[in-house]
């Protein structure tokens, strides 16, 4: 990037320039300015992992550990919902206490970057409460 004493000193001579050339100048400081980073475009979604709980599992206890990682350079957001209830905000990885009732569950975890890339995963696990092994 050009130091600002550089672009002072471009301006200090364009007093002295005609018109035209003015705007050429300025033209090019405005692109120069407007540009946020060199790095190329990401059209790679996100990649996410549901480590818990897992597919086709039948819990036998209240309390269901939700554990993910997103792996994204540009990591902008993430949330899930169970089946279809409201959308639950999430950080890049972590883990949550889902309190659930006996029931079929299906839970969708979606992730997003900065350049709007989505990708979602999905398990459908079951809670039990009625039969309880070993009783």
């Amino acid at each position: 990037m050009v130091s600002m004493k550089y672009w002072q000193e471009y301006l200090f001579r364009a007093c002295r320039m005609p018109a035209g050339w003015m705007l050429i100048l300025f033209s090019i400081l405005s692109i120069t300015a407007c540009r946020k980073s060199d790095a190329p475009p990401d059209f790679t979604p996100p990649e996410i992992t549901i480590t818990s709980p897992e597919s086709e599992v039948v819990y036998h206890s209240p309390a269901v550990i939700l554990e993910y990682s997103i792996k994204e350079p540009h990591f902008k957001d993430a949330w899930y919902t169970l089946n279809n209830g409201n959308n639950v905000g999430l950080g890049k990885e972590g883990s949550d206490t889902l309190h659930l009732d006996t029931g079929e569950y299906k839970l969708i975890l979606v992730a997003r970057d900065d350049f709007l890339n989505t990708s979602r995963d999905s398990v459908t696990f079951y809670v039990n409460l009625d039969k309880v092994p070993g009783r």
